[in-house]
């Protein structure tokens, strides 16, 4: 197994390379901090680091955090290694996100047992992220399937509701808009699950006014919630390259949002700036409570749902997460803040040309 040694004096290095050669690991050796980071960035980097708690430039208890803040594809199991023995001194180590720690000089009998739990614990988390492969794999074959039945079910309810008439053409009308909220979830489940195997949430970009895909959105939105006021306002130059269908479902789950969680008299503000020659802003507002803090920080996380009187029974959570999602995929971004006027604000910033395509 590759193992990362970051030790900044050439006895202590020459002794960790020979014990992991001894336990028939193979040892990577760095002598900063910053350089145990670039190899940590590479592709197939080691999964196990043994740290040296002081560093010319950044000490130990630094570099682990930024591994916590920076690896996120693939676990580190860090050991520390120290001098330091004062309770104080391993509580640190640990809130910085170290795994474990060695005193310095350390005994080749106790870094094998430690390397050994974190194998074990490297294992069980490879094991785990399979499995959630999987899962979302699953899901995304699910939704694929259920796409054709559904919309044969949902067709023919609504051929047969122009042609019916009474409460048989009521009743297939609504056959019909249950027929569309499932394929909106399916929808929705099939552009999480592309999001998180890694391939992000394709898009097609082609030049197109921004302003005009808000408008057909605030359009929709308004049949649904026909009470709402939408201010629609824009400055500067709204047009640029984006997929304007993927736009459109961002805009839309936004507004919907809007709307679910502020009161029915409220009124809900989109603003789009284009004033920018190199990109153009969306922000959707609306009143009523803030976001809380808490809740505020996982925001965009998938099957999140805020607790609101207004907030819809139905739906999976996932609107947020897909909104920023297709963001992400034009190479922009999606952002929530809150003020005393407009208590909360998505900002949705697009630069005006599209950096994917999928």
């Amino acid at each position: 197994m590759k193992i990362l040694v970051c030790d900044d004096t050439p006895f202590d290095q020459q002794v960790a390379k020979a014990a992991l050669l001894a336990l028939g690991h193979e040892p990577i050796v760095v002598d900063t901090g910053e350089a145990a980071l670039q190899v940590l960035r590479t592709d197939g980097a080691p999964r196990m680091l043994l740290l040296d708690w002081v560093l010319p430039s950044a000490d130990g208890l630094a570099v682990c955090r930024r591994i916590r803040e920076e690896c996120h594809s693939s676990y580190v199991y860090t050991v520390l290694m120290t001098g330091k023995r004062a309770e104080s001194d391993v509580t640190a180590a640990f809130e910085a996100g170290a795994d474990d720690f060695i005193p310095k000089p350390f005994d080749r009998t106790a870094l094998a047992a430690r390397l050994r739990a974190g194998e074990r614990i490297l294992s069980l988390e490879e094991r785990l992220r399979e499995e959630a492969v999987m899962r979302e794999r699953f899901i995304g074959i699910l939704g694929h399937d259920l796409r054709q039945p559904l919309d044969s079910i949902v067709l023919g309810a609504e051929l047969l509701a122009r042609r019916g008439e009474g409460e048989d053409a009521l009743r297939l009308e609504r056959i019909a808009r249950s027929g569309q909220r499932m394929n909106a979830m399916i929808r929705d489940l099939l552009d999480f699950a592309r999001g998180r195997l890694g391939g992000g949430i394709p898009v097609r970009p082609a030049c197109m006014d921004l302003r005009v895909t808000c408008q057909r959105a605030v359009d929709e939105v308004g049949v649904v919630f026909a009470e709402r006021t939408f201010d629609l306002g824009s400055r500067g130059d709204t047009t640029g390259t984006w997929d304007g269908e993927r736009l459109a479902e961002a805009i839309t789950n936004l507004l919907n949002n809007a709307c679910s969680y502020s009161p029915g008299d409220a009124p809900v503000r989109i603003f789009l700036d284009g004033s920018a020659a190199s990109e153009v802003a969306l922000e959707v507002s609306n009143g009523g409570q803030a976001i809380p803090p808490d809740l505020a920080t996982r925001i965009f996380d998938p099957f999140r749902r805020g607790a609101h009187p207004h907030a819809p029974r139905a739906g999976l959570g996932l609107g947020l997460y897909i909104a920023r999602e297709i963001a992400r995929s034009h190479g922009g971004t999606l952002t929530l803040r809150s003020d005393a006027e407009w208590p909360t604000t998505f900002r949705l910033a697009l630069p005006r040309e599209s950096s994917n395509r999928h």
